[in-house]
């Protein structure tokens, strides 16, 4: 089915039933709400593997200048005595050196098994690897839960997934009812049944109330945020990615102290140990 039609459809659902699917993915996209019946869609974040420069950061009406900073932590996460010591290629150009230093980026997240040899036993530790599932302590009514997947991150309550698990879940939900196979197709929701719609609006409500109940909108996209944070920082921490992204820094450390880590000492995560520097940067320590 074309864009167009899905499009037209959709619009048509709504007025019919008043409802917004707003959780569908559309070629690489998200669709969400953010008002009665507002949708808006962003592009899912792309980490840029090559390091660019940043030029402005505003954080609470103060602008910092972040490039030297970033640079200087490229420099110390990428390019000291014990990573030079292993290095076990040479790259003639910059593309080579890039596709070389990103190519883990897309696998699998370590099992527990595969980091079982490297895991510390030191206080201040966390063990991230697929089926971990931490409770993130500012949470209580309802609890939020930070869960590590085979190859993601993802959030919940106790009773509902959020971010990218609910998308996941809405639509494996919808494909079924419809039984369309294709990952990759988009489905034709006005040709769900009047049973299958009112199990799909139970669905967005669960999600509308849990949303509110963590304290709306901007505490939700937060949280989402800080998720697909760890991702990447937890393939910092097992040596599948060279450095966490200009972006995920802050998101990183929020998210830590929300498991219970000190940041303001050095941590251990999945036995790598590290530390923030007096720039707010997370960066690997180097023991002996």
């Amino acid at each position: 089915m074309k864009k167009e039609d899905y499009c037209t459809n959709m619009m048509r659902l709504v007025e019919n039933t008043d409802y917004i699917f707003s959780s569908l993915l559309m070629e690489g996209e998200k669709m969400r709400v953010i008002g009665g019946n507002s949708i808006y869609t962003f592009k899912q974040q792309q980490m840029n593997h090559q390091p660019k420069e940043i030029k402005e950061v505003k954080d609470e009406g103060n602008t910092k200048i972040k490039t030297q900073k970033f640079y200087n932590y490229l420099e110390k996460s990428n390019l000291d005595i014990h990573s030079l010591n292993q290095i076990n290629y040479a790259y003639t150009n910059a593309e080579d050196f890039i596709n070389g230093k990103g190519q883990n980026l897309d696998a699998p997240l370590l099992s527990l098994n595969e980091l079982k040899n490297t895991l510390s036993q030191q206080e201040n530790s966390l063990t991230l690897a697929p089926g971990t599932k931490i409770k993130l302590s500012p949470y209580t009514s309802p609890e939020v839960y930070v869960t590590v997947e085979r190859d993601s991150v993802t959030i919940s309550t106790d009773k509902t997934p959020l971010g990218s698990a609910y998308v996941d879940t809405f639509n494996k939900t919808v494909r079924k009812m419809l039984n369309v196979s294709d990952s990759n197709e988009i489905p034709d929701l006005s040709k769900l049944s009047k049973e299958d719609l009112a199990i799909v609006k139970q669905m967005q409500k669960h999600h509308t109330d849990a949303v509110k109940g963590i304290g709306g909108d901007d505490e939700y996209h937060l949280l989402h945020t800080i998720a697909e944070s760890l991702d990447n920082f937890i393939r910092f921490a097992n040596e599948q990615s060279p450095w966490v992204a200009i972006e995920n820094h802050e998101e990183v450390k929020l998210g830590l102290e929300m498991m219970g880590i000190d940041t303001n000492q050095p941590f251990y995560v999945n036995g790598s140990k590290l530390k923030f520097d007096e720039d707010g940067l997370v960066r690997k320590v180097q023991e002996g």
